[in-house]
């Protein structure tokens, strides 16, 4: 029986280090920059969901499910994983953060072969020496450690997190451009 990837796109971060704007609607290269993280992701999930706090019509236009934080709150990433993976089907999970225009199809495919190794791993990219944990795929059997790392450690630092789950980190040869915390150009 094949394994079933449901995809999760971040876009619900306050965009702090962006100037507040919603980085997933922000213009890259003549289009919105979540629209990188949907080709990537699509050709391998069965369910495609777009995290989002604000700007729910903009988003609605991709006919993608939208799911939002339960508190509202803007909690991060690790706080926000805790509480929304539980809820989304499928046995593994495919995550990327909405600001991630050099990643493709290819990158996806070397997550799920290294997840297919190690399928009880947090399996996550590596460019340019720099560790991408939310550019991942997860079994579902990890969400519930993970939210017992955050309960009993009210840890909200990602890299904390994956140093107490199995998890491993994949290099990458090429260099893409995995994200962007500032505003972009047209």
């Amino acid at each position: 029986m094949p394994i079933a990837y449901t995809g999760l796109i971040l876009a619900g971060g306050r965009g702090t280090r962006a100037g507040g704007i919603d980085k997933g609607l922000a213009p890259f290269a003549g289009q919105p920059l979540v629209e990188y993280s949907i080709a990537a992701l699509s050709p391998f999930c069965q369910h495609l969901y777009i995290n989002c706090n604000r700007s729910h019509d903009r988003y609605r236009r991709y006919g993608l499910e939208l799911i939002s934080d339960p508190q509202g709150d803007f909690p991060g990433p690790l706080k926000a994983l805790g509480a929304l993976l539980p809820l989304l089907p499928g046995q593994r999970f495919l995550l990327l953060p909405c600001d991630t225009p050099g990643v493709c199809p290819e990158h996806i495919r070397r997550l799920i072969h290294a997840a297919e190794t190690y399928p009880d791993h947090w399996i996550y990219l590596r460019a340019a020496g720099r560790d991408h944990p939310l550019h991942a795929c997860l079994p579902a059997a990890l969400v519930s450690q993970l939210q017992a790392f955050i309960q009993h450690t009210g840890e909200a630092r990602l890299m904390r997190a994956l140093a107490a789950l199995p998890s491993l980190g994949i290099e990458l040869e090429d260099s893409p451009q995995l994200n962007l915390n500032r505003p972009t150009g047209a």
